[in-house]
């Protein structure tokens, strides 16, 4: 006949009286700040400028360079690039159900 190891199991002579409970977690605190205030914009030594940006499609973090007129004027990841992970991330969300 087999022993089994196994504490509490009623084969191991342990009872499963005499193992303690796990320790319960601590209660943890909620978060008062979401983040702290963006950086300025890097200045670059061609006169432009760098700034950090969210994509609320896709929800990534988009690296923009900007001349002094604030236009765009290199963008990674590159605007098509977004525009197909939204496209992806909706066909996805047809294909599979999320509620089930």
């Amino acid at each position: 006949m087999a022993v089994s190891n196994i504490p509490g199991d009623g084969r191991s002579g342990i009872a499963p009286e005499a193992i303690p409970p796990p320790p319960k977690p601590e209660p943890i605190e909620p978060v008062k700040e979401v983040a702290t205030p963006p950086p300025e914009p890097a200045k670059l030594a061609s006169g432009n400028t760098a700034r950090l940006r969210v994509d609320p499609g896709t929800e990534r973090i988009i690296a923009e360079i900007v001349n002094e007129e604030n236009e765009v004027v290199k963008q990674v990841p590159p605007e098509e690039l977004l525009e197909l992970a939204e496209t992806s991330r909706a066909i996805q969300g047809l294909l599979f159900d999320r509620s089930s």
